[in-house]
């Protein structure tokens, strides 16, 4: 591990963060370069730590979503129904830490298909080895090749 990297990583540690939550935020910072339209499905308040960490170009208008918002300016959504979103309306998608709380992820994943716009860049994250942790509900942990194949189904390309 390179030595920005650990640094990084015990900052984030000794600020409170998990383990794996700091190698997440490192993954985010790194990864992670968003512009234009974008939506953060999921945000609750909108305040998250990893708002911070990422790219954000000058022309970035970012749009939080929640199924139960926590301010004003947070759009309710189910994410098992489909989304009150129009088509082809956003350049990227965030989806963190999400998908294991969502009992229909195959429509959520294909709603998310449906508001990227062609060659947008949709970015998403679930964690495996987790504890049990209902916001509201916990269903699901997925595998690298379950995630791969859900996106697949649901018509994502470039997967890396």
């Amino acid at each position: 591990m390179a030595f920005k990297k650990f640094k990084f990583i015990m900052s984030q540690c000794f600020s409170g963060s998990s383990l794996l939550r700091a190698h997440q935020n490192y993954d985010f910072m790194e990864r992670v370069r968003v512009y234009g339209n974008t939506i953060d499905l999921g945000a609750k308040n909108g305040n998250y730590a990893y708002h911070q960490l990422i790219s954000q170009e000058i022309d970035t208008d970012m749009t939080y979503s929640d199924l139960y918002p926590k301010a004003p300016n947070i759009i309710k959504v189910d994410f098992d129904k489909k989304l009150p979103l129009e088509d082809n309306s956003f350049d990227n998608i965030l989806l963190f830490n999400v998908l294991e709380h969502v009992w229909n992820t195959e429509n959520l994943l294909s709603e998310c298909n449906r508001i990227l716009i062609q060659g947008g860049t949709f970015y998403g994250a679930v964690p495996f080895l987790f504890r049990y942790h209902p916001d509201p509900t916990d269903y699901w942990r997925f595998t690298s090749d379950a995630i791969e194949k859900l996106l697949v189904k649901n018509n994502f390309k470039k997967i890396e």
